[in-house]
């Protein structure tokens, strides 16, 4: 005993003892297969599903702003008493930009498309149009090259995305300081964006990114009523959220004061990046918590199987105890086999969740363009994978492990069956995990059936289009390879009376956007209407619209309830018509009839009424019915 006690302060016996744990562990896995191929499975699966949760709702909900010290960035919205838009115009922004001291600097960026020609062949591209600040701001620098001017030089500058330098110019050393070709103008060069650089909006990537003074005409950019552009400002050093709140509140008034006829009511929110986190937490956790219960039906599972094998293993546990083996060291051996089943669940798991990210191309809708997150598992994931597998290890092995070496030695070794209480003991156990397992497994049951009757319920709800037809949508935008309102007419009208020619369609119609599709359904024109008190007395208020070819109605089954569908004499010199939805009609006529009324659509001219058609779908199919407008492509092409 002196010599044993000598040599284990002499050595690293915990290091020794580990290294026997795994050894014998690993042989008492590998002598019960089935056991230990169901346990990894069943904790794999359970893994693999919160670790994949984790990095999607990681990547699409708390990751923040891909800049350096993402904190003191700041959203910049516009709120009216219409509700929130987000954008703001160029404008607006030169005047916050100028006017702030809170913000120590402001940038914008508004997105495009293009089309990229490189010889013979035509790419379609994503564009932002973004302030000369912009990477300068987020604090990321050109992987190569340089960053844009400060100040427009007459020349069009350009910087390519690491990505698409990758894919289509393949790597290129030399393309910096080339021309390329853009919707037919020339572009030049100036810099490739940092790697794995993808832009601001989550889930669409940016290409290039190109200055918005030398991309837009100057008229365009000094209209206040153009809100196109988003605002991200960075916050300066010891300025607090609230702070240049009450700030944003003055300059707001200022504005409002300045130019009544575009920002009268306007007030500019701040949104801070821990306000947007917190907005963020809840769908978090319930995420979470929904893929926790499975993690936590798995290891309940698991923690059975093991109970079930420590029956067979107490005349050994009994023994091993006889010889004098303390009871420590029995509960550390059998827990090192529990981590050796999560260590090889948890790797089994990382490889499922790397195939669920391979699944977004799949489930992703078809697009000329790159759809979906930036899924991978980065160090946080890793974090995470690991503390929930540390967490299983607790889950399914510590009660069984105690169970285990909580045998009466001289019991087990005289007897060669099982006592009374120890069986009443071990069978109150069981039913204990199986009671858990099965309320776990309500919870979810029950939230799936809520999400089953929802769809139900989905599948009944009134679109505003007939869904039972067979309808084919696809688009074309010409506009992104120089065709100017006329040309793209023109070739639009050729591709419906080929497509109507083709034997078996029935209808063909062109809209400017489709219903439910996510293409520009949030795009609004600002209106006025005589004889209309407007909410706040404002003086025009922003409505949702979309402009339709003479033929839509009849084609996607929307139902006219008062006057005509469009026609093909509603052209260009024909007297201006639009079709309004009934939610629309009730708003600004209740009880009258709003056919013949005008309205005014702010920069253009006015619009006679000759349709009120059912409320329609825009954005999602539980939304409330709200104001819209159709007018006729021909008129607003």
């Amino acid at each position: 005993q002196t010599r044993q006690a000598y040599r284990e302060r002499a050595s690293l016996p915990w290091f020794e003892n580990l290294q026997q744990d795994v050894r014998f562990g690993v042989r008492m896995l590998a002598k019960s297969p089935g056991f230990t191929a169901v346990a990894v499975l069943t904790l794999a699966l359970g893994v693999g599903a919160n670790s994949a949760v984790f990095t999607i709702t990681e990547t699409a909900l708390l990751r923040s702003w891909p800049a350096h010290n993402p904190r003191r960035l700041v959203r910049i919205v516009s709120h009216t008493p219409q509700g929130i838009g987000y954008n703001l115009s160029f404008a607006d922004y030169r005047d916050l930009s100028a006017q702030s001291q809170s913000l120590d600097s402001v940038l914008v960026w508004s997105r495009r498309a293009k089309s990229l020609r490189i010889g013979n062949s035509t790419h379609g591209i994503l564009d932002d149009v973004v302030s000369r600040n912009y990477f300068r701001v987020l604090g990321r620098q050109p992987e190569s090259g340089r960053d844009f001017s400060a100040s427009p030089d007459g020349s069009n500058e350009a910087i390519v995305s690491d990505a698409l330098w990758r894919r289509i110019f393949h790597s290129d050393p030399e393309l910096v300081g080339k021309q390329i070709d853009l919707t037919g103008h020339s572009y030049t060069v100036v810099g490739i964006g940092p790697p794995g650089f993808r832009g601001l909006q989550q889930g669409i990537p940016t290409d290039l990114w190109l200055p918005a003074d030398g991309e837009s005409d100057s008229s365009a950019l000094a209209d206040r009523k153009n809100r196109e552009f988003e605002v991200l400002g960075r916050l300066r050093d010891g300025v607090s959220p609230e702070k240049a709140q009450s700030e944003l509140a003055t300059i707001s008034a200022r504005l409002a004061s300045a130019h009544p006829e575009s920002d009268k009511e306007q007030i500019l929110t701040l949104i801070s990046e821990p306000a947007r986190l917190r907005q963020a937490l809840i769908p978090t956790l319930i995420l979470m918590a929904t893929v926790g219960a499975v993690l936590l039906i798995c290891c309940a599972n698991v923690a059975g199987m093991l109970l079930a094998r420590a029956d067979k293993r107490r005349k050994e546990i009994a023994m091993r105890l006889a010889l004098g083996a303390s009871r420590q060291r029995l509960i550390r051996q059998l827990l090192t086999e529990g981590l050796l089943l999560t260590a090889a669940a948890t790797a089994l798991g990382l490889i499922l969740a790397v195939g669920i990210f391979q699944l977004q191309s799949v489930l992703m809708p078809p697009a000329e363009f790159e759809l979906g997150l930036d899924l991978h598992l980065d160090p946080m994931a890793l974090v995470f994978t690991g503390f929930i597998a540390l967490l299983s290890v607790v889950a399914f092995s510590l009660v069984p492990a105690f169970q285990s070496v909580g045998v009466d030695v001289l019991t087990e070794l005289k007897a060669d069956g099982q006592t009374g209480r120890g069986l009443l003991r071990r069978f109150t156990l069981r039913n204990a995990i199986v009671v858990t397992e099965i309320a776990l497994s309500t919870v979810l049951l029950t939230a799936s059936g809520l999400l089953v009757r929802s769809l139900a319920f989905s599948q009944k709800t009134n679109l505003g289009f007939d869904d039972r037809r067979q309808l084919l949508f696809f688009d074309l935008n010409p506009g992104i390879a120089g065709y100017n309102g006329t040309r793209s007419m023109q070739f639009f009208n050729q591709v419906q009376e080929r497509i109507s020619a083709i034997p078996g369609v029935v209808n063909a119609a062109m809209t400017r956007r489709v219903l439910l599709s996510d293409s520009g359904g949030g795009a609004e024109q600002r209106v006025s209407i005589p004889g209309v008190q407007l909410p706040q007395n404002q003086p025009n208020i922003p409505i949702l619209f979309n402009a339709v070819g003479a033929s839509y109605f009849n084609t996607v089954g929307t139902r006219i309830l008062e006057g005509r569908a469009f026609t093909p004499s509603d052209n260009a010199t024909s007297t201006h018509v639009v079709a309004i939805s009934h939610n629309m009609a009730q708003q600004f006529w209740p009880g009258q009839d709003a056919l013949g009324h005008v309205v005014k659509v702010v920069g253009k001219d006015s619009w006679q009424i000759v349709a009120v058609v059912e409320d329609a779908k825009i954005n999602g199919i539980h939304e409330d019915p709200q104001p819209y407008m159709y007018f006729p492509l021909a008129q607003m092409p």
